[in-house]
């Protein structure tokens, strides 16, 4: 095969992913949303449209195109925050919204010269975040879900997550010194604190693990007197 053949049957093939589990997506989602945000078949299109503009977009972009498709990227992902509210049916059509932010991105790197969307992504405090998103992402969630089962409550006020958030921060540096510290190299005499270092780890891990299992217990228990609260005030 030519190069030219096999990328012409790798857009048509993702291209058919993207459009079939997109639509399967769009149409699931709207009768049972919760499971389906892990279900991989219905999250493949997003896949399937980063390989669609590796793919396609193979040449550099002019620069007012660029500086236009990169900014509207930006707010694509920035807003997703503001628009997509706890009610929203995700991951349906709404995860298009980011999805297609984060390609248009992608699609222009650097292109836009020194307008580009790309000038600010570079400041060192974004970088550094987004070197630790993946454990900020992994951290906050379980606190996230302790904090709703514990308070019943439907989504999660602004001071709240940004407490939530300072947390992942230091549990996601945390978790990376350890993981740094067991994987590192090391000599012999090193090697004896290391059981030390994997109980240290072990106990981050619990402080979030013990509350999760046991926030939906004490849920449960509480149920049968909030109950009985609420007929006895009526």
């Amino acid at each position: 095969w030519t190069n030219r053949s096999f990328r012409t049957v790798a857009v048509l093939v993702f291209g058919a992913v993207f459009v079939v589990s997109l639509a399967t997506s769009v149409l699931v989602t709207r009768l049972d949303p919760a499971p389906n945000y892990f279900d991989t078949r219905l999250r493949l299109w997003e896949f399937a449209l980063g390989a669609l503009v590796a793919l396609v977009v193979t040449r550099p972009l002019p620069r007012r195109l660029a500086v236009v498709l990169g900014w509207a990227g930006l707010v694509a992902v920035v807003s997703t925050g503001f628009v997509v509210g706890p009610n929203a049916l995700f991951p349906g059509w709404v995860a298009i919204i980011p999805t297609v932010g984060a390609a248009l991105l992608l699609m222009v790197k650097d292109d836009g010269g020194d307008h580009g969307a790309h000038v600010p992504l570079r400041a060192r405090w974004l970088t550094w975040i987004g070197d630790r998103s993946y454990g900020i992402y992994l951290w906050h969630w379980p606190m996230m879900i302790t904090y709703l089962l514990r308070t019943g409550a439907q989504d999660v006020p602004i001071h709240v997550g940004l407490v939530i958030f300072g947390l992942s921060v230091l549990l996601s540096l945390g978790t990376e010194q350890a993981v740094a510290f067991v994987t590192r190299p090391r000599s012999a005499k090193q090697k004896a604190s290391t059981r030390r270092e994997l109980v240290r780890l072990v106990a981050v891990v619990g402080v979030v693990a013990l509350p999760v299992t046991a926030a939906p217990a004490w849920t449960g228990s509480r149920a049968p007197a909030q109950a009985s609260y609420r007929r006895t005030a009526q």
